[in-house]
């Protein structure tokens, strides 16, 4: 089955022009990606440490998206050498590239890449590892402010620790309302289970720590929201598992690293400011998402028998929850911040979810082992190849 996409290309223009717009038929399973690519980067600055490429999977609105580019570029004593965005909008919201060049100028050079459907978070980062070479790579999210200096604490930690995959910062909330001095643990199902019952409080109290001074630490998880990776490990691992489309899938990537022997780091003087969730319009959506990652992660690392726990206290535990004065909200003593309608809505999302049969044990992506071992042709391969088109300047073509 073909598909029509349109493609638009945009150099050497100024911010704002349109420099051609191209109607192409591309099979949707084979050749579902059109690329966008800058030309920008020729006034760069000199002492801008090469070797790492940012990548950002655009979704949700353009001015989120403008701050993070903007603070991208605010890190003057390390500049990117390169910048890879994936938009996964629908169709009706992609992003304009003008926003892009408007934010970041001459500065850096950027590609854009135009999924034809949205590909979720890990395969659209895995899109764009496909394509960099350089050593080191920042994946995140467009949500995010990143604090001066981060990106060079980040390397330096990395450069440091040769053993070490990939290095994170402390999280704070976009406001300064929460301060960035907590470390957060890999999510087990004991503690998913509990979360599953409205024991959030308890559970965030138990799996954050505080962070203590500013030493650079080995830790057990790091944020899918902005890390610090060598392109080296990412690739031994085949990147993200495409199977997940959604939540879950950085603790499975920061598993597979360590299991393969990396080690991960907190730097604490590193903070980037998190406005979560802002690029969610539909909460039973979120919430829907984050469930069905949680059911794949614990299929896959903890067998069927986790999942079928999981998935019971779903049923069991949360979904009693949704319904008027039920029982586990009284003895909370909480109310639901969803609207009566949305927790209708929510409480059919969790009961097909929890009734769900699951996927089959032996199903994993090509390259990966049903180990969480990587081995044979990277995820992608053969499927999700780009077709790439470099603009040429005003009226050029492909």
């Amino acid at each position: 089955m073909r598909r029509g996409l349109h493609l638009i290309l945009s150099s050497e223009a100024p911010a704002g022009d349109i420099v051609g717009r191209l109607s192409l038929n591309v099979p949707q399973m084979d050749r579902p990606l059109l690329a966008m690519r800058s030309a920008g980067g020729s006034g760069g600055r000199a002492d801008a440490r090469p070797g790492t490429a940012v990548v950002i999977v655009t979704y949700g609105p353009d001015d989120l998206l403008r701050c993070c580019l903007t603070s991208v570029l605010q890190q003057k004593d390390a500049l990117p050498a390169r910048l890879i965005l994936v938009d996964n909008n629908p169709p009706e919201r992609r992003c304009d590239p003008a926003i892009i060049r408007e934010a970041i100028g001459s500065q850096l050079a950027f590609d854009l890449l135009v999924p034809a459907t949205n590909l979720g978070y890990g395969r659209a980062v895995n899109l764009a590892l496909d394509r960099l070479q350089e050593e080191f790579v920042l994946v995140a999210n467009p949500d995010l402010i990143l604090d001066p200096g981060l990106l060079r604490r980040l390397e330096d930690a990395l450069r440091a620790r040769p053993t070490a995959a990939a290095a994170g910062p402390l999280f704070a909330s976009i406001d300064g309302r929460t301060p960035a001095s907590i470390r957060a643990r890999p999510p087990r199902l004991p503690g998913e289970l509990a979360g599953l019952a409205g024991l959030d409080r308890i559970i965030r109290r138990r799996s954050r720590r505080p962070v203590q001074g500013t030493a650079i630490e080995s830790v057990d998880f790091l944020s899918g929201a902005c890390f610090l990776a060598r392109r080296e490990a990412l690739a031994e691992v085949r990147g993200f598992d495409p199977r997940f489309f959604l939540y879950y899938e950085d603790a499975d990537l920061f598993r597979r690293l360590r299991a393969e022997g990396w080690e991960l780091l907190l730097v604490p003087g590193a903070v980037a400011r998190h406005a979560h969730g802002a690029t969610w319009s539909d909460p039973v959506q979120q919430q829907a998402a984050s469930f069905q990652g949680a059911c794949r992660y614990h299929r896959k690392h903890g067998g069927r028998s986790a999942e079928i726990a999981y998935r019971a206290g779903l049923f069991l535990l949360y979904a009693p929850r949704l319904l008027p004065g039920g029982l586990i909200l009284r003895i909370l003593g909480r109310r639901s911040v969803l609207t009566f309608r949305d927790r209708l809505r929510m409480l059919a999302v969790t009961v097909r979810l929890a009734l769900s049969p699951g996927d089959d044990p032996a199903e994993a992506p090509p390259g990966e082992k049903t180990n969480g071992h990587s081995g044979g042709e990277p995820p992608l391969a053969g499927r999700e190849r780009p077709v790439s088109f470099q603009g040429r300047g005003r009226g050029g073509s492909p």
